[in-house]
């Protein structure tokens, strides 16, 4: 019954084949600073939290527990669709969020939305990519950062957990 390609190894297929980008904390928050909202506010949750940008672009409101202080992903939206489950079992974990993270979101609500970051066109989720080829690497290159993907700021964030420095100003 079991799928006989489950049992096939590529030799160095799950290996990197080369060494990810890291941005300093300095870095990121030169980028952050010369972005537009709600876009620095985006690469703030990334880098922060360590999120990828599909589930960055599907937060609501309702995923935030203030009192508890955390935030749990329930959805992703990729190859413009929404899925209704996080990338992985741990991806749907509690994260802990920092209460001046989540005030500076509620500064920039959009009435009515139970999206984080709407779309002014649909309403719903925006496009990562579009954010990413408009204004995050135009910004990137202005300020002669490397090249800079989403994933550049979970690797980042990964990085100075490791540190003890996972912290942005």
């Amino acid at each position: 019954g079991a799928n006989p390609i489950t049992r096939v190894k590529v030799k160095g297929s799950s290996k990197r084949q080369k060494k990810p980008i890291l941005l300093t904390i300095e870095q990121v928050n030169a980028l952050i600073a010369a972005l537009p909202e709600p876009y620095n506010l985006m690469v703030l949750v990334a880098a922060a939290i360590g999120l990828r940008a599909e589930e960055v672009v599907a937060i609501q409101w309702r995923d935030f527990d203030r009192d508890a202080r955390t935030f749990t992903i329930h959805r992703v939206f990729t190859h413009s669709a929404l899925k209704d489950v996080p990338k992985t079992d741990a991806s749907g974990a509690d994260l802990p969020f920092p209460q001046e993270l989540l005030g500076a979101l509620e500064a920039n609500r959009v009435e009515g939305s139970e999206w984080v970051f709407p779309s002014p066109i649909t309403g719903g989720c925006r496009s990562a990519d579009t954010i990413l080829h408009d204004y995050i690497k135009p910004a990137a290159a202005k300020l002669e950062l490397p090249k800079v993907g989403w994933h550049t700021f979970r690797h980042s964030y990964k990085a100075w957990q490791s540190k003890g420095s996972a912290t942005l100003s």
